[in-house]
């Protein structure tokens, strides 16, 4: 959602929120605009890799990355987070996103911001597998071993 697309619309304290709220989102509909469903969204999951004696760190950065990038998604109403886990060697963050190149564009832009190191595996589900969107031609696994929403 662009700072342009937003728009502030005054309602009426003599008429009921409700049927005003209703109205609008009818003169929506007839726009096009339509109420998305879970089918819309895509599973997006960012991964990173730690070293044994580094749980702690890469708990933090997957909370820091949870919080960070969860707000951004609903901020332009682009998804949420909808948690992650550990173990194994690897932090996995699952996000459930509209538009999937947006929000890869966000996790690189507040991982700049946020001075967040390391590399992540970007993935997106796809049937019963994930496809890697980055880095190009990385394999990618979800760990069997795995502490989830700690």
């Amino acid at each position: 959602m662009r700072e342009e697309d937003v728009k502030e619309i005054r309602v009426s304290r003599f008429k009921r929120l409700g049927r005003q709220i209703l109205q609008l989102v009818e003169e929506l509909e007839h726009q096009g605009y339509r109420e998305l469903q879970e089918t819309d969204y895509t599973e997006l999951v960012v991964q990173f890799r730690y070293d044994a004696g580094q749980e702690e760190e890469a708990l933090e950065r997957r909370h820091m990355m949870e919080e960070m990038i969860d707000e951004g998604l609903l901020h332009t109403g682009n998804g949420s987070c909808e948690g992650g886990e550990i173990g194994s060697g690897t932090t996995n963050i699952y996000y459930h996103v509209v538009d999937v190149e947006a929000a890869v564009a966000l996790i690189f832009e507040g991982m700049k911001e946020h001075d967040v190191r390391g590399v992540p595996k970007i993935a997106v589900q796809s049937a019963e597998s994930y496809t890697v969107l980055y880095p190009p031609g990385a394999t990618f696994e979800l760990m069997e071993d795995s502490v989830p929403n700690e």
